[in-house]
């Protein structure tokens, strides 16, 4: 389940904080064409081989996300994010056996740099 979360909603503020950190001049943008370029290619990649990528399916086998990086930029911290995870849902679902998503729209926040949700309506 936790390895599957990043397909519904990655952590855009990694690209977004690499992006930003360096100015987008016209010289530099053409610095970072080919990375550009190659991570598009990669994601453009992955959607076509696994499709409906826009639905949360934890059975899904193929998991070539890239929401931790990729190659040479990869997250050091992913192994630890993904534990933290398992064992935080594991705890949540045996201390709240019937949890539940509510029905009605979810808010998320306009915050680009670290997306997230306002609330998560649930029953328990």
């Amino acid at each position: 389940m936790v390895k599957q979360m990043p397909f519904m909603d990655p952590p855009a503020h990694t690209r977004l904080r690499s992006l930003e950190s360096s100015a987008s001049t016209p010289r530099r943008i053409e610095v970072l064409r080919s990375h550009i370029q190659d991570i598009a290619d990669r994601l453009i990649e992955i959607v076509l081989d696994v499709g409906q990528m826009d639905r949360l399916n934890l059975t899904r086998t193929d998991n070539r996300h890239v929401a931790f990086g990729w190659a040479a930029h990869f997250c050091f911290g992913a192994a630890l994010a993904r534990i933290e995870g398992q064992i935080s849902f594991a705890i949540t679902l045996r201390r709240l056996p019937r949890l539940a998503l509510q029905s009605g729209p979810l808010s998320w926040r306009p915050n680009l740099g670290l997306r997230g949700l306002i609330a998560l309506p649930v029953r328990f």
